[in-house]
């Protein structure tokens, strides 16, 4: 393998070059569809990148892809040498006008015909007559954007996060010594998360095949070809695969050595399946797509909402609504800031105000720190519901309804009484009898009287590419579904 440390400041496509130069048979990306070397991604990027230039792409412009996850780093390193800013295509809530190109192998996704180029065997089989001579486009500096990450967290609204070329290098770099913890190293999450993306770069720069993931019959058998000692997933792939594990008497747990959960909080029955079926290391990560990972928790036996332990490189402080830094075991507003974080979002003046401030990043996160330097998460500011003056967090309602009997899934949104009450509403997946009463009964004695005003029962919550519930789409299905207006 090619030591990544042999380039100082490189271009992003110069990885490429040198893991080709070094090591062209070794195995570049591992996928259901078969495997390809290092040869392989470099001639067939080159030749995407030659047919892009034919077709009229141009350094600098804002090229999205919507591709299957292995060819995912074919047009990531093609979209490199052409000194493009490439991003995974986010979908409809953002105007196209944001995007020069979309390349996706589903086209009629509303967006203009004159600007998408349709990937498929038609464009494959015309970029395998492009020429391998042609010399790839530089980004101007270390300080050129090269890469958007569209991420909405739970809001429903994309905020288009800058990854420079040098942020890029020292978030990847950041990445593979705070959770890479053992290679080969699988990112279950896909490159339309930070995660997937920052795995995907650095196994171009460190030399480690690039594990497209699948479906979790797909990601099971990859895990198993690839010798995979170490992955990353949210909870919801985790128990899909768990599921799966259920469902078939098999065990995973000679496979992974460690797993690490990301994206929202591991329910503590969950873990448990997760280290009795798949890794005995189960650990959790915390931080943001803006700035990374902040902290770490290890073992299943912790509270859930318990994030784990500070990570040095992180300054994270909690602070009241003047932004007062509070003192250990305080509860309020957490910020932090790291060395590679993002300073605001493109093309977005009000968001970049709201979470970016004094160098400070705000991820809308309420929480508190303890003496032992760990953060214990207690929801969301977005995601409080004020009843009787009494604020309650979703996260702990999501976690009580899911060791309730009878369901299986659930989260909580918020509701508005026609004078402007908040009132509380629940989503649920039900796994056998739910007794409503009895779920009444005990959400008052663990909520200080609280009471639930709507139960609506889903095939499945609706969630992030990390897991996160989405309260909005919730609130949106539940009002539909009453036939009345969305807020």
């Amino acid at each position: 393998m090619v030591e990544r440390a042999d380039l100082d400041r490189p271009q992003p496509f110069d990885h490429l070059l040198r893991q080709v130069r070094g090591n062209p048979q070794a195995i570049a990306v591992a996928s259901t569809i078969g495997d390809f070397t290092y040869r392989d991604l470099f001639d067939h990027s080159k030749r995407i990148a030659s047919l892009l230039r034919d077709r009229g792409v141009c350094p600098g412009q804002v090229v999205a892809t919507d591709v299957p996850a292995h060819l995912q780093l074919f047009f990531m390193a093609a979209l490199f040498h052409e000194a493009c800013i490439g991003c995974t295509y986010p979908g409809p809530g953002v105007p196209v006008e944001r995007f020069d190109w979309l390349l996706t192998s589903l086209p009629n996704l509303g967006f203009p015909l004159e600007r998408t180029i349709v990937v498929d065997d038609d464009f494959f089989a015309q970029s395998a007559n492009e020429s391998l001579a042609i010399d790839a486009n530089e980004f101007e500096s270390f300080d050129v954007v090269c890469r958007l990450l569209f991420s909405s967290g739970t809001t429903g609204t994309p905020h288009a996060i800058p990854f420079s070329v040098g942020r890029l290098e020292a978030r990847s770099k950041r990445a593979e010594v705070t959770w890479m913890p053992a290679k080969p190293f699988m990112s279950i999450i896909g490159p339309q998360a930070v995660t997937g993306i920052l795995t995907a770069y650095t196994s171009l720069a460190s030399g480690f095949p690039y594990v497209a993931p699948g479906t979790a019959v797909e990601t099971l058998e990859l895990l198993r070809r690839n010798g995979i000692r170490s992955a990353k997933a949210s909870p919801v792939q985790l128990a899909e695969l768990i599921n799966h594990l259920g469902v078939t008497g098999d065990q995973g747990s000679e496979l992974l050595e460690i797993i690490e959960s990301a994206g929202s909080v591991l329910p503590a029955p969950l873990a448990a399946e997760v280290r009795r079926l798949l890794a005995p290391d189960v650990r959790n990560l915390y931080g943001s797509s803006e700035c990374g990972t902040v902290a770490i928790g290890v073992g299943v036996d912790r509270d859930p909402n318990d994030m784990g332990e500070l990570l040095e490189h992180a300054d994270v402080q909690v602070v009241d609504d003047e932004d007062r830094v509070l003192v250990v075991g305080e509860v309020g507003r957490l910020r932090w800031r790291t060395a590679e974080q993002a300073d605001g979002y493109v093309g977005d003046a009000g968001a970049s105000a709201a979470s970016f401030r004094d160098g400070w990043f705000y991820p809308g996160d309420v929480g508190r720190i303890t003496v032992e330097r760990h953060i214990v998460l207690e929801g969301r500011e977005s995601e409080f519901i004020n009843v009787g003056g009494v604020k309650l967090s979703s996260v702990a309602i999501d976690e009580f309804l899911r060791m309730t009997s009878g369901i299986r899934d659930a989260a909580a949104f918020k509701l508005e009484s026609p004078l402007g009450l908040p009132l509380i509403g629940i989503a649920v997946v039900i796994s056998g009898q739910l007794e409503i009463d009895a779920l009444n009964t005990a959400f008052a004695r663990r909520f200080g009287g609280a009471s639930i005003t709507a139960v609506f029962e889903v095939d499945e919550i609706p969630r992030n590419a990390y897991g996160k519930p989405l309260r909005r789409e919730l609130v949106e299905r539940y009002l539909a579904a009453l036939g009345a207006p969305a807020p």
